[in-house]
């Protein structure tokens, strides 16, 4: 079945705030800055959260306890599992279950720096997972969780296994202590083999980053075995880590020559049909009727007020024929 697509535009209700920025992806983010990032959300309406552990090695959730007890309507908030935190004196260098290089990504500025990630897909560490983010988070409802980053063949063996991760999170869903159950990834190939193993049913959504924007559709496949399966599917890395914004930057690493131009191209057409480049971004995003929320990173509040406000932005069904007609899009489009 060919992946069906819509000339729908997201609205306030498709956008969830994505926690990863509030944790210092890239750049120190300071407390304050962080907190009123988040009071800003829910100031415009935002009621749908994402965050992780390893999003500052626990601050992120921990900004969530601090602001979002504060909400005035029903938020639903998602974690991820599959990764505890642990001090980093307790832990061997040789470890290799240790994200020491977490530090390179989540920059903390002093802030938890004596913390760290620790990869853990066994059924245990997916309740202790889950047990530190209800303690950060300060009793916050957390209605889906998901598993993170289990895309190496010894991940995916280990989550898979009987009794494992995923077991274990199907389990809680059934327990009550969440009310959906979820996968959270970068890599399309493992999502899909996730999705294939399991029976319809099994997983409630996915989150998806980086496979699905205008400079790369490698998740093609996967959104349409989620379409087949009815699985809802959020997306992350819609403006291609930085990139469709004006950052150098594309799967969290500096963009090629090529994709720069690739860019470039794409900010060409927007700006003929009287767009932003990042207001085109949003909506091709949304086009596949599978997608059901865009999950938007945001590390000020001048964030949250700029991204909100591309949903005010119309793109012409004309910009997306001229860019087939280029050859920028898929033939199949």
């Amino acid at each position: 079945m060919a992946l069906s697509l819509s000339l729908r535009s997201p609205c306030l209700k498709d956008i969830s705030f994505g926690g990863s920025g509030i944790g210092g992806v890239y750049t120190v983010v300071p407390r304050e800055t962080a907190l009123n990032t988040l009071k800003t959300a829910l100031k415009k309406g935002l009621t749908s959260f994402d965050t992780a552990p390893l999003y500052g090695a626990g601050l992120s959730e921990k900004y969530f306890g601090e602001v979002l007890p504060t909400a005035t309507e029903p938020l639903y908030v998602a974690t991820k599992v599959g990764r505890i935190i642990k001090n980093k004196v307790d832990c061997s260098p040789e470890d290799k279950y240790v994200c020491w290089g977490e530090d390179d990504f989540f920059k903390r500025d002093g802030n938890a720096t004596d913390k760290i990630p620790v990869f853990d897909f066994t059924g245990e560490g997916v309740r202790e997972s889950f047990r530190q983010s209800q303690e950060r988070m300060k009793g916050v409802p957390i209605s889906c969780i998901r598993l993170h980053d289990g895309e190496t063949d010894l991940f995916f063996s280990e989550a898979t296994q009987k009794g494992g991760a995923i077991d274990t999170m199907v389990q809680m869903r059934n327990e009550g202590l969440v009310k959906h159950v979820s996968l959270g990834m970068n890599k399309a190939d493992f999502l899909l083999a996730y999705v294939k193993m399991y029976p319809a049913g099994t997983f409630d959504s996915i989150l998806v980053a980086g496979c699905w924007n205008l400079l790369d559709q490698s998740g093609t496949e996967l959104l349409r075995e989620c379409q087949n399966r009815g699985i809802k599917v959020v997306l992350g890395g819609i403006f291609g880590s930085g990139l469709l914004w004006g950052v150098n930057f594309l799967r969290y690493a500096p963009a090629s020559q090529e994709d720069v131009e690739r860019r470039d191209k794409w900010a060409a057409l927007a700006a003929k049909h009287g767009c932003s480049l990042p207001a085109v971004a949003l909506n091709f995003a949304f086009l596949p009727t599978c997608v059901s929320e865009l999950c938007l990173g945001c590390q000020t509040p001048e964030h949250v007020e700029t991204n909100l406000a591309l949903l005010e932005e119309k793109v012409p069904a004309a910009l997306w024929e001229e860019a087939k007609d280029a050859g920028m899009l898929p033939h199949w489009f």
